[in-house]
């Protein structure tokens, strides 16, 4: 409990120097901007951590993501910021090579929440950028992916009976949308491939919503729709996939009786 409660504070003193260094927004007037990105970047290294569930996801999504930003700071003048993105990037890409499935290295919780932090500060950065200017909230989109995916996944197992916060935001299962995506069918890679396509496709319409001033709102509008229906798909043929297999069932116990002489074994398979 102890070690936890370290923990979180040396994660909260360390977002605290970022945006003491100047990555903002400046989307809300003044305290209220800061509190919204220390916010933002502790709730991106929670996001990224949890997005890290299978192999090549993180990896792949993190260094379009980071690419994407390098192009806004390279815009925006900002040269070191854009050098430190695309050097991310391409360290993501490197990486990819090994943890592509199947995958021989991980990031593992250091690796993936660093880069939540460095995605959700130069989001911030992004978000005050000259092409942003009309819609600066638009930078999110090349990170939305993860960001619903966490959202959605706590509010599917708020609906499921976890109530304590405490406890909610401390639980953990194969319910993130990788996992539904390999529940469907789809092969580890394939899935990362589908997500890195996905992700792409927020990067792209990010930046023509930032062009395209007067259509931005549309685009980004046109953007979540499709996430969403992507997302209610997967879903959908999701539980579809784990109800013909009873991989999702949570009350059934499948009881098996392997004989070892006079005993009897009774094992128990939870669906998660």
């Amino acid at each position: 409990m102890h070690e936890l409660i370290i923990s979180h504070l040396v994660h909260f003193l360390n977002v605290m120097s970022i945006v003491v260094n100047g990555f903002n927004p400046h989307l809300f007037p003044g305290l209220l901007d800061s509190i919204f990105a220390v916010t933002w970047i502790v709730g991106a290294m929670n996001t990224m951590n949890c997005f890290d569930c299978a192999d090549g996801v993180l990896g792949g999504t993190a260094g379009l993501a980071l690419g994407y930003y390098g192009f806004l700071l390279v815009i925006g003048n900002q040269l070191s910021l854009a050098l430190l993105s695309v050097s991310f990037a391409g360290a993501c890409f490197g990486f990819l090579i090994f943890n592509f499935p199947p995958a021989k290295i991980f990031l593992g919780d250091a690796g993936s929440t660093a880069l939540g932090a460095l995605l959700g500060a130069l989001s911030l950065v992004a978000a005050a950028n000259p092409l942003h200017a009309p819609l600066g909230w638009v930078a999110a989109l090349p990170i939305i992916l993860p960001t619903a995916d966490i959202v959605l996944v706590h509010a599917r197992r708020y609906q499921n009976g976890t109530r304590n916060i405490r406890d909610l935001l401390a639980s953990t299962g194969k319910d993130h949308l990788p996992h539904r995506m390999q529940n469907m069918g789809l092969s580890p890679s394939t899935t990362a491939i589908f997500l890195y396509i996905m992700t792409a496709g927020l990067c792209s319409a990010a930046a023509l919503a930032g062009i395209a001033a007067h259509g931005s709102f549309m685009l980004l509008f046109m953007s979540l729709v499709a996430f969403g229906v992507t997302e209610w798909k997967v879903v959908l043929l999701s539980r579809q996939k784990c109800y013909q297999t009873d991989c999702l069932s949570t009350e059934k116990i499948e009881t098996t009786v392997k004989k070892t002489g006079a005993k009897s074994v009774v094992f128990e398979e939870q669906g998660k």
